[in-house]
């Protein structure tokens, strides 16, 4: 696995509000009943816990715009960050327009992404320790996890941690929370970082070539155990009977069936981002620039979406 210190990107999670409740979301929006709105005293902690530090520091939710405190909580990253390093991560909307000319003076880079068109997102909670009985097979498609390859560490509320999707797992399931933050916490190497491997890799199905599905789907993929502790947790879209149950067993010979058939998309497509530079070999990350369908169109094709691509042409939106 990775070292935290190697990745391209540290988020801090200032709310999981959002409005979107989209289907597999890494943040697990539609299952909480009741988001926060992260403190200030929280977010500088994480600022400062993140000296030192010389690659990307995102700020995201959620929708991060919003939280309450959205022009206080941009001041915070403007004194501890310069722009360059600063991303934020949003699905646009109103208080995105209203505060377009202040995320504009504060994060030298944007990921825009209004979901005016489904993307396609690989379910998060069919857990590998109930599919994959093989222990070698699990603990190697753990170690070779895209995500942590090539996504990033994040601070939530409860703590920071080495995955976006083990803090979502703490958060959503009671858990005992990440690393203090403190400075330095992210220098682990995989051994300092294990115990959280340990805890929460195993109820996760990232690694797995389950393939992707849109983002509309009115209901998540998970395994049995998931589903009882997110009737657990109160998930609201487990009430509503929004949870169908995957429990076919994972062999490697079916990882190998999965992988070579002709619907399967490599999650991971997206390329490794440089280890020197934030900005560079980074198609997930675009600056806005011109009108919102726009953005949509070059994120289609940065991402190799042609699907979309062509849905958002169709829609005739396009201006």
């Amino acid at each position: 696995m990775k070292p935290i210190y190697d990745a391209w990107l540290i988020q801090i999670e200032i709310t999981n509000a959002c409005g979107k409740k989209c289907a597999y979301c890494t943040r697990a929006v539609p299952h909480f009943k009741n988001p926060y709105f992260a403190e200030m005293t929280f977010i500088e902690s994480a600022l400062q816990s993140l000296r030192g530090w010389k690659r990307g520091v995102g700020c995201m939710g959620g929708e991060p715009t919003l939280h309450p405190e959205f022009k206080k909580i941009c001041s915070l990253y403007r004194n501890y960050f310069p722009k360059k390093q600063c991303g934020i991560f949003t699905s646009g909307g109103p208080l995105y327009e209203k505060y377009k000319n202040l995320i504009n003076e504060t994060f030298g880079t944007i990921h825009y992404h209004n979901h005016a068109t489904p993307s396609y997102h690989q379910p998060i909670m069919v857990a590998s320790e109930e599919i994959i009985s093989d222990t070698a097979l699990r603990n190697e498609l753990i170690r070779d996890c895209w995500l942590q390859r090539k996504w990033c560490p994040a601070i939530s509320k409860k703590g920071c941690f080495f995955c976006e999707v083990a803090a979502t797992f703490d958060l959503l399931f009671d858990g005992p929370g990440g690393y203090r933050m403190e400075p330095g916490w992210w220098k682990k190497k995989e051994a300092e970082f294990s115990d959280q491997v340990e805890r929460y890799c195993r109820l996760c199905s990232v690694p797995i070539p389950l393939g992707s599905f849109p983002d509309t789907n009115p209901y998540d993929y998970v395994s049995p155990g998931n589903a009882e502790r997110l009737l657990k947790a109160q998930s609201p879209l487990a009430a509503r009977n929004g949870l169908r149950i995957f429990n076919k067993t994972i062999t490697r010979e079916k990882i190998r069936e999965l992988r070579n058939s002709p619907l399967y998309r490599d999650p991971g497509h997206y390329g490794q981002r440089d280890k020197t530079n934030f900005f560079r070999k980074s198609p997930l990350i675009l600056k806005i620039k011109t009108n919102n369908i726009k953005h949509e169109i070059v994120h289609c094709l940065k991402t190799g979406d042609l699907r979309g691509f062509f849905r958002t042409l169709k829609s005739g939106s396009l201006r």
